[in-house]
């Protein structure tokens, strides 16, 4: 259980290393975003930029030298740096949001239901703090956005549970084969040496 836990952590990382380059790319080239925005952004930007370096920095070193469970905080911290993208641009409407399918879709493979839950609250909230900042009401397009983003969050989180739990069924299948053999080899040639021997010695008493 603690392997795949943390195989998937891996994946997670792996994909938060791959979106790296073009998130910053977004964060610093302004001419990639909508014009709509506060002047001030682009050093409130550069200075999230320099804080998400450091976070994805330190959750690579604390996965690579933990083998235990990953840490549940970790998609609560992506959904605050998200929110807080999205609260510099003033537009809650940003292809940025869809970034909250990683951590929702993370912890639907791998968490709890109240976890899940616990995170989906932060991250409607955090989009709806956004949008009072932004003087955005809730539309039809809105609403349409955090639908997909829930929905495909949820697929892919179960789909991620169901290959998780087919490996542990497959590993479980694995250990009861070698333990069969290990009965079969082991146990079973042990107790024929162990009777022969008893036999012998029945023998060799008179």
């Amino acid at each position: 259980m603690r392997r795949l836990q943390r195989r998937l952590e891996l994946i997670v990382l792996t994909h938060l290393w791959a979106l790296a380059p073009l998130s910053l790319a977004w964060f610093l080239v302004p001419g990639w975003r909508a014009a709509a925005q506060p002047f001030s952004a682009e050093r409130e930007l550069a200075g999230l930029t320099l804080i998400a370096a450091a976070y994805v920095a330190l959750r690579t070193w604390v996965v690579l030298r933990r083998s235990d469970p990953p840490l549940p905080i970790w998609p609560y911290i992506d959904v605050l740096l998200i929110t807080a993208a999205l609260d510099i641009l003033r537009n809650p409407s940003d292809a940025l949001a869809f970034l909250y399918l990683l951590p929702l879709a993370s912890t639907a493979a791998t968490g709890s239901l109240p976890n899940l839950g616990a995170l989906a609250a932060l991250a409607t909230a955090g989009l709806t703090f956004v949008m009072v900042r932004a003087d955005v009401t809730w539309g039809i397009e809105m609403i349409y956005r955090v639908v997909i983003i829930g929905v495909v969050a949820s697929v892919y989180g179960i789909m991620m549970r169901s290959v998780t739990m087919h490996e542990r069924t497959a590993e479980r299948l694995t250990y009861q084969r070698e333990l069969a053999r290990e009965i079969h080899d082991g146990v079973q040639y042990l107790l024929a040496v162990t009777s022969a021997r008893l036999e012998l010695a029945r023998r060799l008493i008179p």
